[in-house]
């Protein structure tokens, strides 16, 4: 994840980033030392596709905001395929072997605000949801479907897997796609992006 940020960042436009300091930095979510940035200094934190493996909410927003100016936020984002029509019929069938894990999608992660540092140290949360569409094929879905990390080769393998790929692929098939290039297989993908934005109180 972190090696996709920074590839991105490098096909970004020079004047894009220009006078701006981004750091992409391994590290849990209560130890930000490793930015080498000094405390009340970030004009930001961005946290993408992580925030509900954080076991320790009060802790970790805590550290956000020491490091954070006052009025800068704390960006939390995750990124999921659309629960519309056939996509919404393949979460439904790969949801349930997600191990009990602490998935977005179960909301677990609204215990923060339960925290005293959530309203302590923020003002009221604020939520927007993005919807777009990426061109894919019926592999790209697969293979995406697949990377999820408890549908990986180490938690579903041999027959199992070989029957869940073909019931994956048969929900792609019959499902209504929209077409992007039908003759080669690319058809649009829905996902949602989801923003949580908490900024740090003046």
């Amino acid at each position: 994840m972190r090696a996709a940020w920074e590839r991105g960042n490098v096909k970004l436009p020079a004047e894009a980033l220009a006078g701006v300091d981004v750091r992409a930095v391994d590290g849990g979510f209560d130890d930000y030392s490793k930015t080498k940035l000094d405390k009340g200094s970030a004009d930001a934190v961005l946290i993408a596709q992580a925030w509900h493996w954080c076991q320790d909410y009060d802790k970790a927003l805590r550290e956000a905001a020491a490091y954070l100016k006052p009025g800068a936020p704390l960006v939390i984002i995750w990124n999921l395929e659309t629960k519309d029509g056939y996509q919404g019929q393949a979460r439904e069938f790969y949801q349930p072997y997600d191990l009990g894990t602490p998935q977005y999608y179960r909301m677990r992660w609204r215990a923060m605000a339960d925290t005293p540092a959530f309203t302590e140290l923020f003002e009221p949360l604020e939520e927007t949801k993005f919807t777009w569409t990426s061109p894919v094929t019926e592999d790209g879905v697969v293979d995406r479907v697949l990377s999820k990390s408890y549908l990986t080769e180490a938690h579903l393998k041999g027959e199992r897997r070989t029957e869940f790929i073909e019931r994956l692929r048969e929900i792609i098939r019959n499902g209504d796609k929209e077409w992007v290039d039908k003759e080669n297989g690319v058809f649009s993908w829905k996902s949602d992006t989801d923003v949580l934005v908490l900024r740090k109180r003046q």
